[in-house]
């Protein structure tokens, strides 16, 4: 989400022209979990270049959302900018399993504030040579994190409404979303306000939900089946030492991989909730695993940069 401090650069990495990236090692800091070597590619614009969120397409093309530029942009394998789609403060994009990739808009403060709802998600086709989004639902809150289902169910992350649960054909599941968490639930699972990364299983059966307000820096595990009962998988606070989690992903392994606001990309254990540090530099707004290379993670930070993780 877009109300966050832009973190002091740190842990070693230096700033480089765009598509010229420095490579620097990550910072362990539990026993057992290692490192991961990363190569930043800075943008040309620090802070207003905000990189908010990402997604890979079916062709492996990274797409970035900046937020305070209302542009999201497709990224070649030599970091040059070929595309670029225009949806007003971007949120997380993700590629659907038709191959269009989908974005939420209005990932934006202004979505807190009563009035008409401004939020939406868009799809659009990632091949086409000028893309154009079109809309699958509209009247969100402030869509942030999203995860698609192989059956094309989509889950929203609404910092302003609570998890969403949309059907194929864009309409809201109202009976799924008024039993999910919501932000200021009376659930005690929900110890903060918004709800912002999302991520599914590879079995698509339960859902990791970060709550970015959350003063433990909580991570909830939601069943895709029983959003009424969510389980607390853990507290960063307390697991790793840090907190204000942004987006997460699940890695090849099956872990978690967390972004958070303070620096700091977390590998959590989806059965145990232990978490340990693998990177300790600037904030993390989200992360993305490459699918030709399962080792290999991109993620997005606060200062506009991009990040290539190996060994994630």
């Amino acid at each position: 989400m877009v109300n966050r401090v832009i973190g002091v650069l740190a842990g070693g990495v230096l700033v480089g022209a765009l598509g010229v990236g420095v490579t620097a090692p990550g910072v362990a800091a539990a026993q057992g979990c290692a490192p991961v070597a990363v190569t930043r590619l800075a943008p040309a614009v620090p802070v207003l270049d905000w990189a908010e969120n990402l997604g890979i397409d079916a062709d492996g093309r990274l797409w970035v959302s900046r937020n305070l530029t209302g542009r999201v942009e497709r990224y070649d394998g030599a970091g040059e900018v070929t595309a670029v789609v225009e949806v007003p403060s971007p949120g997380a994009v993700r590629l659907g399993p038709d191959g269009w990739m989908y974005v939420t808009t209005g990932n934006s403060p202004t979505g807190l504030l009563p009035g008409p709802a401004a939020g939406a998600v868009l799809r659009f086709d990632p091949t086409a040579q000028q893309p154009t989004p079109t809309v699958v639902i509209d009247g969100l809150g402030m869509p942030n994190g999203m995860a698609i289902a192989d059956d094309g169910t989509i889950f929203v992350a609404d910092s302003s409404r609570g998890l969403l649960r949309i059907h194929p054909d864009g309409g809201l599941d109202e009976p799924w979303t008024a039993a999910a968490p919501h932000n200021l639930s009376p659930q005690p699972q929900v110890n903060g306000v918004s709800l912002n990364g999302l991520a599914l299983s590879g079995d698509g059966r339960d859902l990791y939900v970060t709550i970015t307000g959350s003063p433990t820096g909580r991570i909830l595990r939601v069943p895709v089946a029983d959003p009424a009962h969510p389980e607390v998988l853990t507290d960063l606070l307390s697991s790793a030492g840090t907190a204000i989690p942004d987006d997460l992903v699940v890695a090849a392994d099956g872990a978690l991989l967390v972004g958070t606001t303070t620096g700091r990309i977390v590998r959590v254990d989806p059965a145990t909730g232990a978490g340990c540090t693998v990177y300790a530099g600037e904030p993390v707004t989200a992360l993305a695993v490459d699918p030709s290379t399962p080792q290999r993670a991109h993620a997005t930070t606060l200062s506009g940069a991009l990040l290539v993780l190996d060994g994630a």
